[in-house]
């Protein structure tokens, strides 16, 4: 994916969106989904909030340190429903101005995962061999097989 800040095509955040309503489909549970949300994003609404924190640890020489931290949020995987007409008929804020491009999204039944961290320019999704077929198939988002043999193209 193309940083968005460059991008002259589709966000990330706008693919994610495609993919999660692709894998809607392959979930019990389309209206409860997780995400984590990297508490270093600079948007301060999302701080001050009374959401979890979590704190991944792993690091390279100590398995206590933290790696990362988020915030734990819990609601539908229609990300797109954010940009839908309000009550009142005005639109809400285009998707990317509400929301903070998730580093972790998956539905409450564990059917599908999406993860993005903040530093590699791709996602990675693991989910059933028909969700991953339907997201390979559509035209509108940047998805490839990935292979564990091999490295993931970095930026240059």
């Amino acid at each position: 994916m193309i940083p968005d800040h460059i991008a002259s095509g589709p966000t990330e955040l706008w693919q994610i969106a495609v993919a999660t309503s692709l894998l809607r489909s392959h979930t019990a549970t389309p209206e409860d989904c997780y995400f984590l949300i990297w508490e270093g994003w600079p948007y301060p609404e999302y701080k001050s909030t009374a959401a979890a924190q979590v704190d991944l640890r792993g690091g390279v020489f100590d398995s206590e340190t933290i790696v990362r931290s988020y915030y734990l949020f819990r609601g539908s995987s229609d990300l797109f429903a954010w940009t839908e007409p309000s009550e009142s008929g005005a639109h809400q804020p285009p998707l990317e101005k509400l929301l903070p491009l998730p580093s972790f999204i998956w539905p409450s039944d564990r059917a599908w995962c999406i993860t993005k961290d903040v530093d590699p320019h791709f996602a990675s999704i693991g989910a059933n061999t028909r969700a991953v077929d339907e997201l390979l198939s559509d035209t509108r988002i940047d998805v490839v097989v990935d292979d564990p043999t091999s490295e993931p193209p970095r930026y240059t």
